[in-house]
């Protein structure tokens, strides 16, 4: 994650977004581990069908919050910034 890091202030985010994007990827390697049941995350593994299962999974607790709350425009926007973050990772990845 430390590589991820330092890739991602020579790209120019801010702390703040480092932290953001951090954060997203750790949520997506814990949900990868969940239900995969892989005790370790190898990001070379990762498949396109892993990353649109995720991003359904994003949605339908998108889906959760906005039932269970006003915070529509706020899910929608939090799973756009999960989903720009894991490609973001995956894009360092491959630099």
């Amino acid at each position: 994650m430390e590589n991820y890091k330092n890739w991602l202030f020579q790209e120019g985010k801010s702390e703040h977004t480092i932290t953001s994007y951090i954060s997203a990827v750790i949520s997506f390697q814990e949900w990868c581990k969940k239900n995969y049941h892989e005790e370790h995350f190898d990001p070379a593994t990762i498949t396109a069908l892993e990353l649109q299962e995720y991003k359904n999974y994003l949605i339908n607790e998108a889906t959760y919050v906005t039932r269970s709350n006003h915070r529509k425009n706020k899910a929608a926007e939090e799973k756009r910034y999960a989903i720009t973050s894991i490609r973001t990772f995956i894009k360092a990845l491959k630099s």
